[in-house]
């Protein structure tokens, strides 16, 4: 039985709803860069995890001190467990609408390149974004498919099952510290007893602090 089976907390995944594939925004490719075991949680997903080139040049920089993001996104590549990929004509349509707009409903290429991509892939391939006006045009304009944040990405059932509750407890925690992972609202109690309160109490997206 997985652990978390046996906590009353509620799960950000969405378990069966999201299968796969994912596509990477930028902030999701450094936040599994601040878990520490990017790697690790890529392997249990078991589908293909892809980012379009844009989303990937936004990554500059390790959130983890010392750390090359450079040679850490070349070994997951080298790996199999991250494939970076190109916009066809269609998705490039898409993208362009995408930034299109003026600042308030205008998303940042890497954002639009993520969405287009995975929007064009299949039915079934699932855009990881964290940013709130992302989340919120992908709802707007396709309302039938699903879009996840790094949180529930990180919470899948198929890593659930593979890691201990303590290895997922020191990866939240990384990703929240080195990352500043944002934590959406409906899931920040389940975040919090998962690294518990004096701990959250030092991450500032988690928005431990507020009512």
């Amino acid at each position: 039985m997985c652990w978390v089976e046996m906590r009353e907390i509620i799960l950000p995944s969405h378990s069966n709803d999201t299968l796969g594939p994912f596509v990477l925004d930028a902030s999701a490719i450094i936040n599994l860069l601040g878990t520490g075991i990017a790697g690790r949680l890529l392997s249990c997903l078991q589908v293909p995890v892809l980012a379009e080139q844009t989303a990937l040049r936004e990554v500059t920089r390790h959130p983890i001190p010392k750390l090359s993001h450079a040679a850490e996104l070349a070994a997951l590549e080298s790996a199999g467990l991250l494939r970076s990929m190109a916009m066809d004509e269609q998705a490039k349509e898409i993208f362009r609408e995408l930034i299109a707009n003026d600042l308030s409903e205008g998303l940042d290429d890497g954002e639009a390149a993520t969405i287009a991509y995975a929007i064009t892939h299949s039915a079934a391939t699932i855009p990881v974004v964290d940013e709130r006006k992302a989340t919120r045009i992908f709802k707007q304009k396709w309302a039938g498919r699903i879009a996840i944040g790094t949180l529930s990405l990180i919470s899948d059932e198929r890593i659930l099952m593979m890691l201990a509750q303590e290895e997922m407890r020191e990866a939240v925690y990384s990703a929240l510290i080195h990352a500043r992972m944002r934590v959406p609202e409906e899931t920040r109690q389940w975040a919090i007893e998962l690294i518990g309160t004096e701990r959250a109490a030092s991450c500032p997206s988690i928005g431990a602090g507020r009512k």
